[in-house]
């Protein structure tokens, strides 16, 4: 998970690729980045990520109802090989229809004309300006919670000691 959406915990994935390989591990790479993608810095092919899943809302300011998934070439042949029953993690119908712009399932006009223009957004606000706003937001939070946190413990009558 690259980040934890009620903690705002960001994983390091580059980190996490780093381990795998160091391990000389097979292992799928595989990251949740429904809370984090259009807000904090995110690198699929950087950080060596086999499959990203994404959704429309959070980040991409829309209503849930659209998923995203980015997949290495790792990926796409783990899904081929493998003999086990699977649909979600099954890309072909998708990457054949994919370069036409066309969907081989119903697809969700209304929330693909709201993406359209949600990253017409992002773009002319420019990333690293939305990421660093992201981040004053998450610090303004933090910096909140703190102080307030504070103020009560203060505000709580501490027992006296009979001596």
């Amino acid at each position: 998970m690259h980040n934890e959406t009620s903690t705002g915990v960001v994983s390091d994935i580059g980190a996490v690729r780093r381990a795998i390989d160091a391990a000389k591990h097979p292992a799928l790479l595989l990251v949740d980045t429904i809370s984090s993608l259009g807000s904090i810095d995110y690198r699929h092919d950087a950080w060596g990520v086999d499959v990203t899943v994404a959704g429309s809302q959070k980040g991409l300011m829309l209503p849930p109802g659209l998923s995203f998934n980015a997949v290495s070439e790792k990926a796409i042949a783990a899904s081929k090989n493998s003999k086990m029953l699977k649909s979600f993690w099954s890309w072909d119908d998708m990457l054949a229809v994919n370069s036409n712009g066309w969907f081989p399932y119903t697809p969700a006009t209304n929330l693909l004309y709201g993406l359209s223009e949600a990253c017409d957004m992002l773009l002319e606000e420019g990333l690293d300006s939305v990421f660093a706003r992201h981040t004053r937001h998450g610090e303004a939070t933090r910096l909140a919670v703190t102080a307030w946190v504070s103020r009560s413990c203060a505000a709580i009558p501490r027992p006296t000691r009979a001596r």
